[in-house]
């Protein structure tokens, strides 16, 4: 379930980050891209996370 749930936010995450990155061309003031950037790392980050915990643990069932 976890793996669906990573799936399911890091697809629209990935065009919204490319998207980002297209109007960050296209500013003057690319301080507000870089914010918009450094918290879409952060939420990739955190589903990348999510991902390894939705890992099979070897060894650990009983």
């Amino acid at each position: 379930m976890a793996a669906g749930v990573a799936h399911e936010i890091r697809n629209p995450l990935t065009s919204i980050k490319g998207f980002v990155q297209l109007l960050q061309k296209e500013l003057d003031k690319p301080f507000f891209t870089d914010v918009i950037l450094s918290e879409i790392k952060r939420i990739e980050s955190i589903v990348g996370e999510f991902l390894t915990l939705a890992k099979p643990q070897i060894g650990l069932s009983k």
